[in-house]
């Protein structure tokens, strides 16, 4: 009896091996900076996922951007993605929570026609307009509601991660983009969304030294992106 379930166990963790979740990103160069679609694959694979990424990705493009290019559209209607992951700028303002709302909405509603599951990905204002924070994560927890997506909240553990360990730099020089302990920072939230269940204390910090080299800063980081 045990023999048999000991190798029921082993195939049902085959099975979870050889499914990829096939994800989808769509955005502009706060996804591409570091690759950060790459650094979630690494993360699934030492958890055990198989996950495959493609990214639509172009600097200084907004939804309303790539909903007009048509590339999504292509994409999406093959019906191969378990996910669409899109992103624009921070949108803290009319012009931004609008296009969310909108061409998100269009994009979630092509996903769901699709079988894909549509997220939002929350990003984070430079520092410059730091303040706007409060406006960025209302406006995408607005058009996330109304579009019945997944939010994968980024932007709000960014924030969390930065004002309780500030001296930890999440930003690259121009005060904006990523830095790679930023990029990682944000790959960790995106499998906290994506797999709720998956236990993020067992990743280990010697595989992901090249975006993170001290392992303090990446225990605080697990706790953080684990706690929220």
């Amino acid at each position: 009896m045990r023999r048999t379930l000991f190798y029921a166990l082993l195939l049902l963790g085959s099975i979870n091996w050889a499914y990829a979740q096939k994800i989808l990103y769509v955005g502009n160069s706060l996804t591409y900076s570091n690759d950060l679609p790459e650094i979630v694959e690494r993360l699934g694979k030492s958890l055990n996922k198989k996950i495959e990424t493609q990214c639509i990705c172009f600097p200084n493009y907004g939804l309303e951007d790539h909903w007009n290019d048509g590339l999504i559209q292509a994409s999406v209607s093959k019906g191969e993605f378990d996910y669409v992951i899109f992103q624009q700028g921070p949108s803290s303002q009319a012009y931004g929570r609008t296009s969310l709302i909108d061409f998100g909405g269009r994009i979630s509603k092509l996903s769901i026609k699709h079988e894909a599951k549509p997220a939002y990905f929350m990003v984070w204002p430079s520092v410059q307009y730091y303040q706007t924070f409060d406006g960025v994560i209302k406006n995408h927890t607005d058009a996330a509601q109304l579009n019945k997506a997944l939010l994968i909240k980024g932007g709000e553990i960014w924030r969390s991660f930065r004002e309780s360990y500030d001296t930890i730099e999440l930003y690259q020089r121009d005060q904006f983009h990523p830095s790679m302990t930023g990029s990682f920072l944000m790959a960790l939230t995106h499998i906290k969304y994506l797999f709720p269940t998956s236990d993020l204390s067992l990743l280990k910090h010697r595989k992901f030294r090249e975006w993170i080299p001290d392992k303090e800063s990446f225990d605080l980081m697990i706790q953080t992106v684990t706690a929220y």
